[in-house]
């Protein structure tokens, strides 16, 4: 598998994206891609947008289109890690 291509070639989310998400005062961003921003951003703009406005971010997500209907809960359980930035995390949409 080529890695650059994972991390550099997917779709991502653009900072407008986040700014107009941002403005609708939503909690949880969530994206089947590696990344929220294009892997070759390394000031992570879109990531910060998404901080400053306490918004949480949940990337790779799989199996999306097995989700039934537009009107679940979706639950995630991340690691209790200090001090950490992120975790991964166990999803579940019921």
């Amino acid at each position: 598998m080529n890695k650059d291509f994972y991390f550099y070639n997917n779709p991502v989310l653009s900072e407008s994206g986040a700014k107009y998400l941002a403005s609708k005062k939503i909690n949880l961003v969530g994206i089947d891609s590696p990344s929220i921003d294009l892997g070759k951003n390394q000031k992570f703009t879109v990531h910060k947008i998404l901080a400053k406005n306490n918004i949480l971010i949940v990337e790779n997500l799989s199996n999306l289109n097995k989700i039934p209907s537009y009107n679940f809960n979706f639950i995630i359980l991340p690691l209790k890690l200090k001090d950490a930035s992120g975790s991964p995390v166990r999803a579940i949409a019921i």
